[in-house]
């Protein structure tokens, strides 16, 4: 009797430190909040900046790059939030009219004017974008790592940390899975555009080999991407207009090489 009861102990006891290990296993997997280790690798990515990922993986400027990861930005998600919180619903009916990813520009696009400038100057603040405006071929961030853009009147190295986006609309009757991957089509299409899409350094052989005198870079790109939907209805036809609302941005970290 004795026995069988320090055996049921032992087996209490095993299955406890059992229970603890599993706990403790989920607890750090839960508590990475998408946080990556080191420069590409083992990185967790959660929400539509995977869908992205997977989307673009095979892509020219993205493939194999190991310095290239994509990454949830709760900033950007507060700031895009905040400028589709400007979206009335006569300019919602007009972003909801197209079934396929249309970009957001006050310049270029299918929505010049007044709102999409107010929606981007929202964002572009909230966001903490370098530039003053977004366009997608500024995506691949090709212009920045050239030394002539880099360099101030003193020829002093500037802005070698950088970042940029691009915002994007797409009706809601399309699924944001769907939808994310419309915007990957137009990211892929401006990657495969540029001969040095995201370069890992700020070296430009054609026009300064090495740049030393200019300082030596080297760049790693957090690829990140929010989704804010918004449905009013019309104040014309009484119709309810939906949309999703889609900011891509690439942030770009500079290290002397």
């Amino acid at each position: 009797m004795k026995l069988k009861k320090i055996a049921s102990l032992a087996l209490a006891g095993v299955m406890a430190v059992s229970m603890l290990a599993g706990c403790s296993t989920a607890s750090n997997g839960g508590n990475n909040g998408g946080e990556g280790e080191g420069e590409g690798e083992g990185t967790v990515v959660s929400g539509y900046s995977s869908v992205l990922g997977e989307a673009l993986k095979d892509v020219k400027g993205v493939k194999d790059k190991d310095y290239v990861t994509f990454q949830d930005n709760a900033a950007d998600e507060a700031a895009l939030q905040a400028a589709v919180d400007a979206v009335d619903a006569e300019a919602l009916e007009k972003y909801a009219s197209h079934h396929e990813a249309k970009m957001i520009s006050k310049d270029t696009g299918d929505f010049v004017g007044t709102t999409s400038q107010r929606v981007e100057s929202i964002f572009v603040n909230g966001a903490k974008i370098s530039d003053d405006d977004l366009k997608e071929n500024d995506i691949a961030m090709a212009w920045y790592a050239g030394y002539g853009n880099n360099k101030d009147d003193h020829s002093n190295l500037i802005n070698t940390s950088a970042k940029d986006g691009v915002l994007y609309v797409v009706n809601g009757a399309v699924t944001v899975d769907q939808a994310v991957k419309m915007v990957a089509k137009e990211i892929e299409s401006q990657l495969k555009a540029v001969d040095n899409a995201l370069p890992e350094t700020n070296a430009d052989p054609a026009s300064c080999g090495t740049c030393t005198g200019y300082g030596s870079y080297k760049y790693d790109y957090t690829i990140s991407v929010s989704v804010v939907d918004k449905t009013q209805q019309s104040d014309y036809d009484q119709a309810s207009n939906y949309a999703h609302f889609i900011a891509v941005t690439v942030s770009r970290t500079a290290k002397v090489a």
